[in-house]
């Protein structure tokens, strides 16, 4: 099961609930779930109601919840991530601007939904403050505070978000990069926060713990495509490599009208990683059958159809048509509706099953 954002954690806290602790459970014949993107930091925060992993709360949260997991036969893996420009200074301690490799704003407006309204409103991206050379070293250590932290709530690994228009990624683009030092200008000084990161992380962890999150020609959140971005990535794969780490996973954001990634392509990566490859994105049963065939990926993530499908697992091997979720739920503080009543929802299950049972005790 793919990392989704949902939004239901405590709005306040942002600790994960019993609520998200039931869907994930729901959930748990996936085998291997990467949870929703969580925040390693208090800076890190850019949205509301996303959970974090840095205080003994949250940790006591996510170890409920791993615990269901496990007792259920699934296993679970955290995806960690820092917002970087993508915050606002509503989110951040003390009200400061928000960090990144350099300082540019990202185009277009962000949503967010203000606790003391109780409504979504739209505002400009601010310019972020540009990290010093040791507030880069602060952040690699928030990722292994928070690598640490997801050991003892019980995760079975950590995949470091480096996709998706995140800090990560305004690190590898160099629209989002100006720097002239040791983290700017050449590929490999661009990606060495990444490598620095995953380095550090599975030194705590263990290698075979630790996976890295890339969306390779993507351009969500106001990535813009640059010249040498299969160089780059191809760099990153042969890096992540030389570490040994579990496994690289790669987003195909062609869902979106974007970043697509073309076969010969993913022949290059494999030809560069050789450990576990873990596509994602726009896969329906038989295409995820036919790559995996083609020994180009080694599992296939499935986002989305996870939402109204819990028992996607169960469907696929029995042919049964898939439920279709509703969008306006996807997000926000909406409880339950959407959320973990997909079950009652099934028309294939009008008597509650043995496993749905299960998930209840759990």
């Amino acid at each position: 099961m793919a990392p989704m954002t949902r939004t239901r954690a405590d709005s306040k806290t942002d600790v994960p609930n019993a609520m998200m602790g039931l869907y994930y459970a729901q959930r748990a014949t996936a085998g291997l779930i990467i949870s929703e993107a969580t925040h390693v930091s208090t800076q890190a925060i850019g949205y509301q109601n996303v959970p974090g992993i840095f205080s003994k709360e949250q940790i006591e949260g996510w170890k409920t919840i791993t615990s269901s997991v496990h007792q259920l036969g699934g296993k679970m893996i955290i995806q960690l991530f820092h917002t970087g420009r993508l915050s606002h200074p509503f989110f951040q301690p003390g009200g400061a601007s928000p960090v990144a490799p350099s300082a540019i704003a990202a185009k277009g407006p962000m949503a967010f939904i203000a606790g003391y309204h109780n409504q979504t409103i739209q505002v400009p991206f601010d310019q972020p403050k540009e990290l010093t050379s040791t507030e880069i070293g602060d952040v690699v250590n928030q990722f292994i505070d928070a690598a640490q932290n997801a050991m003892e709530a019980g995760f079975d690994g950590v995949e470091i978000h480096a996709a998706n228009g995140y800090l990560l990624e305004q690190f590898i683009n160099p629209h989002t990069n100006a720097r002239t030092d040791a983290n700017g200008g050449s590929i490999a000084n661009r990606c060495k926060i990444i490598v620095d990161i995953a380095a550090a992380v599975s030194s705590f962890i263990g290698t075979d713990r630790t996976g890295v999150r890339l969306s390779p020609f993507g351009t969500l959140h106001d990535m813009q495509p640059f010249e040498e971005a299969e160089q780059t990535h191809l760099h990153l794969a042969k890096e992540l490599q030389s570490l040994n780490i579990g496994y690289l996973h790669l987003f195909n954001q062609a869902a979106f009208g974007t970043g697509e990634l073309p076969r010969p392509f993913l022949e290059k990566i494999r030809n560069h990683f050789s450990n576990t490859i873990i596509l994602c994105g726009g896969f329906n049963q038989e295409s995820a059958e036919e790559i995996l065939q083609s020994e180009l990926a080694d599992m296939v993530a499935f986002g989305r159809p996870f939402i109204a499908n819990p028992d996607l697992v169960r469907k696929f091997s029995t042919s049964m048509p898939l439920k279709e979720s509703d969008q306006s739920h996807w997000y926000g503080t909406n409880g339950a509706k959407g959320y973990v009543d997909y079950f009652a929802l099934n028309e294939d299950l009008k008597q509650q099953t043995s496993f749905e049972r299960q998930v209840q005790n759990a």
